[in-house]
């Protein structure tokens, strides 16, 4: 094998990536002055040598993909100074490496079978090995803290797993680790590791399935997304609990195996795991789900193709048709909106590159805020010159919310940079709507492009205000007109002044607006629910997140900015001419498509006759629409503009299209639910009713309430709270100390129990 002579400051990344790779060993790119990838899944991520001129930066930073994927390299980390001093008497000779201000802190073997296993002591971590699902940086890698690592260099010694743990074991015990026995160590979760659980007589063989196929991505979640994927995990499988197909007993077993199977219990301990199941389950359950068999199933032909289709209802917001009409009750431990998933945040491609940079570069990474401004720049990219064969184009209404202060501007001023960088600045609108003429006049002149609008739960407020001027409300009206337009041509006003007036054909038009969630949820109201503004929209929600102390200013990759130039250059070429590029739907995304049909067309009917029904159907009436206009913009992120064919909407795009509308759809119904009101005195509700139940099964003492509502008079607070009681929405009881006397507790239904 090559063996490299050169130091860290004589070669470049994208060169020792190279020799890494002729070793055989797996690398996987890391943005400058990190330690760790930022991409999703890079577990799995398979370079070669082919591979690498388009994926690592050669002023960035790599790393070594440790265990069986790089025929079991094995990184022994002596994270303590003791560990280092007395490594040599405890630890086989090897290759050592490290970097400045801290040699010979990495010891290479080759260990067949290793696990990660960490070794703390009462000041921190002692000793770690690093095998299969972890990864080390190299070099000549740069240090956050400045300082390069240590190129790998030679043949690592071979040893037998037992004597490595058995050398290590020594090590740390001589440094401070005491072995706890109550504490197991961690089930090995090599790559291919797969859970399957014995299923109980109860359970359908769909119901197995999907529990063996969640175990298994759940037991290879990497460190970092573990609690979000049992928590995905465990409410999908609540739901298919709650519709009969799974045996309660069986998920909870294979989930906690599983958790066992990533180190998740090892780490965080079982209490905190049991914690995350029960509450995910607990969701689940209030949403069933059933695969729905039928002994004739419908046909349904396009051309001369004919294919059967499995209904799948996936009880995001409702029972099946056939289900009792009484709605379950809300669980109380069950999240009022259900969690992102997290596998619907790998996208590749453009989106991909755009979002590893946003989250290398953001205060506070917030990866769903990310992947809305990539979603947003994709579809302005493709804007004026590409459509699938049903006329839909990639006007999306993308909306970010987050708390104030977590830097939702990120993503927009991001999109700013990479457009104004690649010559791209046309594609780019104002920041504010002054009026609806000044909106369309802005769509006049360049008829495919992107607003990105600051605060706009506040622009909202003002536009629906009960005095508000005939041009402001407008604006709302031009973005449903718009967004149905994208196949027709727009007619604005009609005035006395003839070159006045305005016609645009076939406009495409995307909305990227940021907000917090206590502003734009009330700056809607149910019209709007029910005209289907809020079913165009996809709204992703981020929490507060920590701030990332090691982040750096990094320039933007160049590859990044040509890849939005080839896009600016296919829009200048045809000289402002609309020709549109048909992209091309397969026959399992069509059948894809198809089901999230008949799913929303049973849905609406099983809710026609309630009371809320209207805004339900007129939401997940936009639903295939959506998705088809969300799978084509995921296609695109994966062509090459200049390509003479058209992109591919294949099943992977479709299927992610599809699951991301069902997760929007649930979501903004029930934040809908939660903050949308048509009256003063129904948002005064909404308000009250949420600071009580933010106390969970505790209850709000009215001394309290009266504290958390200080801006109501006492009269506007007891009508508020009768009609609360009246409705059934809270509860009064009565808590009873050992002495003194007993204290009125308001509590919300869900928890009255």
């Amino acid at each position: 094998m090559p063996t490299m002579t050169a130091t860290p400051n004589q070669i470049n990344t994208l060169e020792a990536a190279r020799q890494y790779v002729d070793h055989g060993w797996r690398v996987v790119p890391i943005p400058r002055g990190c330690k760790g990838p930022i991409m999703q899944g890079w577990q799995h991520l398979r370079l070669a040598q082919a591979d690498l001129h388009r994926e690592v930066d050669p002023d960035g930073n790599v790393g070594l993909i440790l265990g069986e994927p790089s025929g079991w390299l094995v990184d022994v980390d002596l994270d303590s100074e003791q560990a280092r001093e007395f490594a040599r008497e405890f630890l086989p000779t090897t290759v050592v490496a490290g970097r400045e201000g801290n040699p010979a802190s990495h010891w290479w073997y080759i260990c067949e079978g290793a696990v990660t296993t960490k070794f703390t002591g009462d000041h921190g971590m002692i000793v770690e090995i690093r095998s299969t699902g972890a990864q080390t940086v190299v070099g000549p890698s740069l240090h956050p803290k400045g300082g390069r690592y240590d190129l790998l260099q030679g043949e690592p010694k071979r040893i037998a797993w037992e004597d490595l743990l058995a050398a290590v074991r020594e090590l740390a015990s001589n440094c401070g680790w005491v072995p706890k026995p109550e504490r197991a160590a961690p089930i090995p979760a090599p790559s291919n590791w797969i859970v399957k659980p014995v299923p109980s007589l109860t359970a359908s063989g769909y119901g197995a399935s999907a529990l063996a196929a969640e175990c298994s991505r759940l037991a290879q979640a990497m460190k970092g997304t573990r609690n979000d994927a049992l928590n995905t995990a465990a409410f999908r499988m609540g739901q298919l609990i709650a519709g009969g197909e799974v045996d309660e007993g069986d998920a909870r077993k294979g989930l906690l195996d599983a958790a066992h199977a990533n180190g998740m219990i090892h780490d965080d301990g079982e209490a905190a795991a049991v914690a995350t199941l029960e509450s995910g389950l607990a969701a689940g359950m209030n949403a069933p789900r059933v695969r729905e068999v039928r002994s004739a199933p419908a046909q349904h032909c396009r051309d001369d193709l004919e294919f059967t289709i499995a209904t799948d209802l996936t009880g995001w917001l409702s029972s099946p048709a056939d289900a009792p009409s009484t709605p379950r009750k809300r669980p109380a431990d069950a999240p009022l909106v259900p969690p992102f998933p997290a596998e619907l945040l790998n996208v590749p491609g453009l989106i991909g590159e755009v979002m590893r940079h946003n989250l290398a570069t953001a205060h506070r990474p917030m990866p769903t805020m990310a992947l809305a401004g990539a979603l947003a720049l994709q579809a302005v990219l493709a804007s004026r010159w590409v459509c699938d064969a049903q006329g839909n184009r990639t006007n999306l209404y993308v909306i970010g919310l987050a708390p104030t202060g977590a830097g939702k501007e990120h993503a927009r001023s991001l999109n700013s940079e990479i457009l104004h960088l690649a010559g791209a600045d046309e594609l780019e609108g104002g920041g504010e709507f002054a009026s609806d003429a000044g909106m369309v006049s802005a769509v006049h002149a360049q008829p495919g492009v992107m607003f990105q609008i600051d605060e706009l739960g506040n622009h909202l407020q003002t536009m629906r205000g009960e005095w508000q001027s005939p041009h402001l409300f407008g604006i709302t009206t031009n973005l449903l007109k718009f967004y149905g337009l994208a196949k027709g041509v727009f007619r604005g006003k009609c005035y006395a002044d003839a070159e006045r007036n305005v016609v645009i054909d076939r406009p495409c038009v995307v909305l990227h607006g940021t907000s917090t969630l206590e502003t734009f949820w009330p700056g809607l109201r149910t019209s709007d629910l029910h005209s289907g503004l809020v079913g165009r929209l996809c709204v992703f929600t981020a929490d507060r997140v920590d701030m990332n102390f090691e982040r750096e200013d990094i320039d933007i990759p160049t590859s990044l900015v040509d890849g939005v130039r080839h896009w600016r250059d296919k829009h200048r070429s045809r000289n402002g001419l609309l020709q549109l590029t048909k992209a091309t739907v397969t026959d399992e995304a069509t059948a894809i498509f198809r089901e999230l049909i008949i799913e929303a067309d049973q849905a609406m009917r099983a809710v026609g006759d309630e009371a809320d029904g209207e805004s339900l159907a007129t939401v997940r009436a936009r639903d295939v629409e959506k998705a088809r206009r969300l799978a084509l913009v995921y296609a695109c992120s994966t062509w090459n503009p200049s390509s003479p064919d058209g992109p591919i909407v294949d099943a992977e795009a479709a299927r992610w299209a599809c699951a991301l509308t069902r997760y929007q759809t649930a979501a903004m119904l029930a934040a809908a639910e939660m903050w949308v009101a048509d009256s003063q005195f129904d948002a005064r509700q909404k308000d009250v009713l949420r600071k009580i139940e933010r106390a969970k099964g505790k209850g709000v003492t009215r001394r309290q309430l009266t504290r958390a509502t200080r801006s109501l008079s006492v009269r506007e607070r007891t009508d508020v709270l009768d009609n609360l009681i009246q409705c059934g929405k809270v509860v009064v009881m009565q808590a009873k100390a050992s002495s003194g006397p007993a204290t009125e507790l308001f509590i919300s239904e869900r928890w009255a129990s």
